[in-house]
């Protein structure tokens, strides 16, 4: 950049400066509309400002323009325009390498990509792709838990997690990969056609995995590991609104818990997040609801903290 100001005018390097400026930050961050209106109009006012005809004077008025700096003004002109042109294409290349970012709050949210797949994200996840999504591969990343249901294409479509790679053509899959359980997996499960679930790092081929058949991918594990058994109307069930669990661990239940309803949930002992129960509930309303049947269920004791509940062994179970 700095090289490139050296050959241009001394007057015209502050706007060339700050112009190139504006179009390197925005390559940090998504430009709003707004923004990018309003950078547009500086440009233009300034490229018509440079390239306007001079209003007509006097020929007594003053001498002849010598021909050196007539050139000298075309050349400046010219400059302008071609910065304007290189900002504005500077711009179009910051917006289109933007991920797109859909994220699900407290409810779970469906979405059609850009090849009409669908997803649905459970609470609390976040999917992302690039706009170049399909022009080579159809990739996205997935933080949480989805369920994908995939155009069939010629283009493959690959979803990435923290540590895994699922691949598919056209198919429909549950992934469930949360970085920041005890035991943090990516857990896929198919509902129908085929998909190859593999570790990202690492030259192994992936696992095939068909209808009604899971594995999961272990962090740090190089190789996926297959599920003997597959309880799919508990693995699909979120999407309806439902908490369904059978035999699972009280941690993974109550993780679950805190992302959906946005709350704490603590245990005493620390050792009660290793009980395992089975556990149904049709479109919870509150945190409170399903913490109640927890405690009913076990016979824990459940109280209310300043940041949201704790769930106790009685003192004559320990």
């Amino acid at each position: 950049m700095e090289a490139a100001l050296r050959e241009v005018p001394h007057e015209e390097r502050p706007r060339l400066r700050e112009a190139w400026t504006q179009a390197s930050a925005l390559a940090h961050t998504e430009p709003t509309e707004a923004t990018l209106r309003d950078l547009g109009t500086q440009i233009w006012s300034r490229l018509d400002a440079q390239t306007a005809p001079a209003a007509p004077r006097q020929a007594a008025a003053r001498p002849p323009v010598a021909p050196s700096r007539t050139l000298m003004r075309r050349f400046q002109r010219s400059l302008t325009a071609v910065t304007a042109v290189a900002v504005l294409v500077a711009l179009g290349t910051a917006l289109y390498m933007q991920p797109v970012s859909i994220e699900a709050g407290e409810q779970v949210v469906v979405t059609a990509l850009p090849d009409g797949s669908m997803v649905h994200l459970n609470s609390s996840s976040r999917l992302t792709y690039t706009r170049s999504f399909g022009a080579d591969v159809r990739l996205v990343h997935l933080e949480g838990e989805g369920f994908f249901d995939v155009t069939p294409d010629n283009v493959p479509f690959q979803v990435q997690t923290f540590n895994a790679k699922v691949r598919v053509l056209g198919t429909a899959f549950n992934v469930r990969a949360w970085e920041d359980e005890r035991s943090p997996a990516t857990e896929v499960t198919v509902d129908h056609g085929q998909v190859s679930l593999s570790p990202i790092s690492g030259s192994a081929p992936g696992t095939l995995l068909a209808a009604g058949q899971g594995a999961l991918v272990r962090s740090g594990a190089d190789l996926p590991e297959t599920l003997a058994t597959v309880d799919t109307d508990e693995v699909f069930d979120w999407r309806d609104g439902e908490m369904h669990f059978v035999d699972e661990p009280l941690d993974r239940i109550l993780r679950d818990v805190e992302r959906r309803f946005d709350v704490t949930v603590k245990t005493t002992p620390p050792s009660l997040q290793f009980d395992t129960l089975t556990y149904l509930k049709r479109d919870p309303a509150n945190a409170a609801e399903v913490l109640e049947d927890l405690a009913e269920l076990k016979g824990y004791a459940l109280t209310s903290t300043p940041h949201g509940f704790r769930l106790s062994r009685p003192a004559s179970s320990n």
